[in-house]
């Protein structure tokens, strides 16, 4: 009997451990999130090269346990990006050197912030990738704004794609500083790499547990 509760007691806190890393992966690591838009601006030194109308896709990883820098209404998660890869017409551009530039998201919940009194989620990011008209990249950006300043009830770093039909999205790639620019509206926002709800996991593991409850009991008469 003692032997049969031992084992019990053992498959228990084995279970228990399984869940807690279950939980801790499902609330933090790397999230990607991939989008897709068209290009509607492109000045006309990059005109050889982009046009509007062009399609515009890829994914950025973030870093889900960046700590927030800035304290509210504004959510400052500096270098929280760890990965990009974008593609604007027949051009592909990736993440470039963070320790060179910013590789940022801002979130701001209403009040006062680079955003003014609206909801934004913004990223801010170095690229890297082939030059245009003898310039390079220099700034990757992706915006939503809520004029409302009802879209975030905080400035958490969402881990979920933002709903775009509560903003105005936009994207724009700088080439040369801010001398050239090719600019686009985002029409798509998913998650890439779906985390485990934590619900799910605690129902997975119940089950485990009741099993292995049952699976004792008759071991023991």
């Amino acid at each position: 009997m003692i032997g049969r509760r031992l084992r019990a007691v053992t498959w228990f806190t084995t279970l228990g451990l399984i869940l807690v890393g279950m939980l801790t992966a499902a609330a933090a690591g790397p999230i990607t999130f991939d989008f897709a838009g068209s290009v509607t601006s492109v000045v006309p030194a990059l005109s050889g090269t982009f046009s509007p109308g062009d399609t515009f896709s890829g994914s950025y990883t973030f870093e889900s346990t960046t700590p927030d820098a800035d304290p509210s209404p504004g959510g400052f998660y500096a270098g929280a990006i760890i990965g990009l890869t974008f593609t604007i017409g027949p051009y592909t551009g990736t993440l470039g050197l963070c320790s060179s530039g910013p590789c940022d998201i801002f979130v701001q919940d209403n009040g006062f912030g680079p955003c003014a009194s609206v909801d934004c989620y913004f990223l801010n990011v170095i690229p890297s990738g082939p030059s245009v008209a003898g310039v390079i990249p220099t700034s990757f950006q992706i915006g939503l704004n809520d004029f409302t300043g009802l879209a975030f009830s905080s400035d958490a770093l969402p881990l979920t794609p933002p709903d775009l039909s509560l903003f105005l999205p936009f994207f724009g790639v700088n080439f040369d500083s801010f001398a050239f620019g090719v600019e686009g509206s985002i029409t798509s926002f998913t998650l890439a790499s779906p985390v485990p709800e934590p619900s799910t996991l605690l129902l997975l593991a119940a089950g485990i547990a009741g099993l292995t409850a049952y699976g004792w009991r008759r071991g023991s008469k």
